[in-house]
């Protein structure tokens, strides 16, 4: 699924180096935190590590990613 979301700077600063996937992008807002765009993959663990942030972070964004066959 594609994900975006806002994290205080501080705690997402670790994205920067080290990015969720090949496609991360992010960008810095005007309050200062950093809103990222990655391809994750949906599960329990995405779960866990997005609740670990509490206040720091705000989900924005999940759509599913469709794959079509030929």
């Amino acid at each position: 699924m594609q994900l975006t979301f806002r994290i205080e700077r501080n705690a997402g600063f670790h994205l920067l180096e080290s990015p969720l996937s090949s496609d991360q992008q992010v960008v810095e807002l005007n309050d200062g935190r950093l809103e990222i765009t990655a391809s994750v993959i949906d599960s329990s663990m995405l779960e866990w590590w997005l609740r670990g942030f509490e206040d720091a972070i705000e989900v924005v964004r999940r759509c599913s990613i469709v794959t079509v066959k030929p």
